[in-house]
């Protein structure tokens, strides 16, 4: 009984979250943005707030509204409501005289306690039009605290590498443990394709 009104307590708890983070997705006092120079916050923001996304795992396509929405999954004849939302502080992006790359990191939550986070590739057209390549679990319910692209991984096969410093639980934790435990995630972009 006991583990039923724990497991109650932090699904509350998550959509709480959920709640906040979403309805913050319209304040006026968006945070600024890590690593971008201030003429390019407006245009690259913008696109990952309102990008196509093909959720990972999920097979469903949703299209963000102002960094976030709701989307439905079907499951065994009935169906279930999902949510994502963009982490506005955690995007950066990559570009040489061929292309332009757009990451971001993006909260998905399926109505369980789980909060899984993603980063996602996007590659930008010349008309601004994004088309996303590539993406990767970053973990479950984990803190990022910066996100930032390494070019000095860069070599005759790897086009740039993107660094994430995030805070995860120790083996041995809960998964109602808050993350603690410092750990830095590298993916090698290869071709719009992400590699650890």
């Amino acid at each position: 009984m006991k583990k039923i009104i724990l497991m109650v307590f932090i699904v509350i708890i998550a959509f709480i979250i959920l709640f906040f983070a979403i309805n913050s997705l319209n304040s006026p006092e968006s945070p600024e943005i890590n690593n971008v120079p201030e003429e390019q916050n407006i245009d690259h923001l913008k696109l990952l707030e309102n990008a196509n996304i093909n959720i990972p795992d999920l097979e469903v396509t949703t299209k963000l509204k102002n960094g976030g929405t709701q989307f439905e999954v079907p499951f065994n004849g009935t169906s279930f409501i999902g949510s994502i939302v963009l982490q506005k502080d955690f995007w950066v992006e990559w570009s040489n005289e061929d292309r332009k790359d757009l990451s971001g990191i993006y909260a998905i939550n399926t109505g369980g306690s789980g909060v899984f986070l993603y980063l996602i590739l996007f590659d930008v057209s010349n008309d601004g039009t994004l088309s996303q390549k590539a993406e990767t679990f970053l973990g479950d319910r984990i803190s990022i605290e910066s996100l930032r692209v390494d070019k000095s991984a860069q070599n005759s096969t790897i086009d740039y590498a993107i660094v994430i410093d995030t805070l995860v639980r120790g083996e041995d934790d809960s998964f109602a443990a808050l993350p603690t435990v410092p750990e830095i995630k590298t993916f090698y972009v290869i071709d719009q394709r992400l590699a650890r």
